[in-house]
């Protein structure tokens, strides 16, 4: 989690700047990223915890590889056009986040 906080605060600041986003788009940018951080946690460490962690680690790995590939093909993670594209990227991009 120190490394997704770390990428997201970094992150946050040159959006800010490229969208010229406000105080509340911003944190709503950040948080959003936070939020489906935590509950990809809550949630893959629980599967972790029932089907064993390098299942789970290979499960995340496909869900990612597939989040890129749909990025890229929808043009939407690194080259998104506004706030709600790059909402609706990072939550997927964070979602599968296995505790350790």
């Amino acid at each position: 989690m120190p490394m997704t906080c770390s990428v997201i605060s970094t992150v946050s600041a040159l959006v800010t700047v490229q969208w010229k986003l406000d105080t509340t788009e911003t944190s709503w940018v950040s948080g959003s990223a936070i939020l489906a951080a935590f509950f990809g946690a809550l949630i893959f460490g629980r599967i972790a915890d029932i089907i064993g962690r390098k299942r789970v680690y290979t499960i995340v790995a496909g869900i990612m590889i597939v989040g890129a590939l749909a990025g890229l093909s929808l043009r939407i993670s690194g080259f998104s056009s506004g706030p709600a594209l790059c909402l609706a990227s990072a939550s997927v991009a964070t979602i599968p986040y296995p505790r350790c």
